[in-house]
């Protein structure tokens, strides 16, 4: 026996995608700006003055992605879910 689903669910449920698929375009649409951003700046060279700082930013932000791995917070964001 199939059973029917109600309308009104089938409704939530064409939202919920709708949503989802604005959320995903919107996300590539980021996503193409970045790199367009980062092509045009490639090609100016202004960021040649800034590679050392960029380097340092990059090191900084992988330093505390290996010290919040393995020694998180005590905060609640922290917690584990299980």
């Amino acid at each position: 026996q199939v059973k029917e689903i109600p309308l009104q669910k089938l409704w939530d449920y064409s939202r919920i995608a709708k949503g989802l698929m604005v959320m995903l375009y919107g996300y590539l649409l980021k996503i193409l700006i970045a790199f367009w951003i980062s092509y045009r700046l490639a090609l100016s060279g202004r960021l040649i003055r800034y590679t050392r700082l960029l380097y340092c930013l990059v090191g900084v932000l992988f330093a505390l992605f290996v010290l919040f791995t393995f020694y998180p917070p005590a905060l609640k964001i922290f917690e584990d879910p299980a």
